[in-house]
């Protein structure tokens, strides 16, 4: 029972993650569009506060004086080095398959809306077949014969598996050894559809398990 409540407290938390990831996808796009011509105003003003400011220094300060001050302002701009450590690589069994985020290989909507397939490095993780799905299917996965196969613990019995063609580095679902996915329109993890593994969504949600 404490085992089942630590996965669902763990699914929350990535349910989370994912939700904060969408949202701010749509506030950014609705924010670039609505602030296009504002951007556009605030260049126009900044050019004339900086037309205003070169005249304010003319005859105020010489131009070495400004190039010094110009070569400092640069110099305290100049960004910290880079320390970002890269993400551990943990490999599934003695396959070529990463632990990390899978994301449809093809498609416009692979990552927007699309199926995302999460393999956690501790032999647990999730399936989410749209965005559009409020439920994600979560428990323990493992790699055999060629195939990786989850199993969905939250499920009635015999409880739901989820089953993928290992093809080197790539996963392959195959629907038809698969529980049923509802169709919720374009974007909805489909029987041969190819999952690749994404660094980046890896990064987002699994920075904490593969440090």
């Amino acid at each position: 029972m404490q085992r089942k409540l630590r996965r669902k407290r763990s699914l929350l938390r990535r349910t989370i993650r994912r939700w904060i990831l969408l949202s701010g996808i749509t506030t950014v796009c609705l924010l670039f569009t609505a602030c296009g011509e504002q951007e556009s105003k605030k260049a126009e003003e900044k050019t004339e506060a900086q037309e205003d400011a070169d005249s304010e220094w003319t005859g105020l300060i010489s131009p070495q004086d400004a190039h010094d001050m110009l070569e400092k302002k640069s110099s305290d701009e100049q960004e910290e080095p880079d320390t970002h450590k890269p993400l551990k690589k943990v490999y599934i069994g003695d396959t070529n398959v990463l632990c990390g985020v899978y994301i449809a290989e093809e498609g416009e909507y692979a990552r927007g809306i699309g199926p995302k397939l999460s393999l956690y490095p501790n032999g647990e993780g999730d399936f989410h077949v749209h965005s559009a799905s409020s439920y994600i299917a979560s428990g323990g996965y493992e790699a055999a014969g060629g195939k990786l196969i989850l199993t969905d613990e939250f499920s009635d019995e015999p409880q739901d598996i989820y089953t993928f063609e290992i093809a080197d580095n790539k996963l392959i679902f195959l629907a038809d050894e698969s529980a049923e996915v509802w169709d919720y329109g374009p974007g909805t993890a489909a029987d041969g559809m190819v999952f690749v593994y994404d660094e980046e969504q890896t990064e987002w949600y699994m920075a904490e398990d593969l440090d």
